[in-house]
């Protein structure tokens, strides 16, 4: 996970692949929501036929 502040006195999140969205900082877990959560798991497969990068899978 990358946090990083922003130039606008905000924070970034930035989740990369390992990361719990329970380790989501308190500030952040408002913007989490049930279809984050289900895609998270596995996102390749959630995001098939529906990505505009027609070859997500690969990626």
């Amino acid at each position: 996970m990358i946090i990083e502040p922003t130039e606008y006195s905000g924070t970034d999140v930035i989740l990369v692949a390992g990361d719990s969205l329970d380790e989501v900082p308190a500030t952040h877990q408002h913007l989490i929501s049930d279809q984050i959560c289900t895609t998270f798991v596995d996102p390749p497969a959630q995001l098939q036929g529906r990505c505009p990068a027609w070859n997500y899978k690969s990626w």
